[in-house]
């Protein structure tokens, strides 16, 4: 996602330049969505299907004031805005501790589309404006193990990987959200994608798999784990480092964090093909 963050103080009008950056994976605390999801039944209204993108803006910004750039005394807060019209979205989920109490909450928030107006302070796309996005896959860990739901165009179907095992869960968002439940599976990881995008073609996919020395060591043996691999905040490899960073930075360095496409462009292209299958 291409976007740009400023400050805007709405007391004196002064306003901070505004820096272009790139998104790959949208974070947001499970702690703050939460609070925003009882701040929304507190007022007495109902959580609608359609304000999932509304609740994670809220829970993004949740303490994130800074001083006003011409120092009138004001604290404001930075505003997001969207400048392209992504075709894949990916929300992150920030977990305080290995076994929340917040689990069920979450599976409970959690809105199987997603509006791109809700999600930022503002969209100059006319696309984007206008696009609303269909969740389809989510990755997920629960007791000390990692497993994937994922939904299936071709036959309608919400399907469970367990490493080899494949299941079929059912055909609407309900069901998936019910087995999650019974498993305390905590979401890591959700994929929207917009159902009139255009599908990755097998022949833009890489020929060769290419590992890092590092990553090679480990799995040659040759570097000993410190952590053992059983825990969403204690993930090993690139691309789990990636989930833990926002925990380990500043709300501020992981919102400029910069990431090659090249680290994503596979992961997020296999979701979409199993899409189009």
């Amino acid at each position: 996602m291409m976007l740009y963050e400023q400050f805007v103080c709405r007391c004196c009008g002064a306003s901070s330049d505004p820096h272009p950056f790139t998104e790959f994976v949208h974070y947001v605390s499970t702690t703050a969505l939460c609070q925003q999801v009882d701040r929304t039944l507190g007022k007495n209204e109902r959580l609608r299907s359609d304000m999932f993108g509304e609740l994670l803006q809220a829970a993004n910004s949740t303490g994130d004031l800074r001083s006003c750039p011409s120092d009138c005394g004001q604290s404001i807060k930075i505003r997001r805005v969207l400048m392209n019209c992504p075709e894949i979205v990916t929300i992150g989920f920030v977990w305080d501790a290995e076994q929340s109490d917040l689990t069920d909450d979450v599976i409970r928030s959690l809105g199987p589309r997603l509006n791109l107006c809700g999600l930022f302070n503002r969209v100059t796309d006319e696309n984007a404006k206008r696009s609303e996005l269909h969740l389809v896959g989510m990755i997920c860990f629960s007791s000390k193990h990692y497993s994937a739901f994922a939904y299936h165009t071709k036959s309608s179907k919400w399907m469970f990987f367990d490493d080899a095992t494949v299941k079929e869960i059912g055909s609407k968002w309900k069901d998936v959200a019910s087995k999650c439940i019974r498993g305390h599976f905590q979401p890591l990881l959700l994929f929207y994608t917009n159902p009139e995008g255009s599908p990755v073609s097998n022949e833009d996919a890489p020929r060769q798999t290419t590992m890092c020395p590092h990553y090679k060591a480990q799995v040659n043996g040759d570097v000993t784990m410190k952590h053992p691999f059983g825990s969403p905040n204690k993930f090993q490899g690139p691309f789990m480092e990636n989930l833990q960073r926002p925990v380990e930075t500043s709300k501020k360095d992981r919102v400029h964090r910069r990431i090659e496409p090249s680290q994503h462009k596979g992961r997020l292209h296999g979701w979409q093909h199993f899409n189009r299958q």
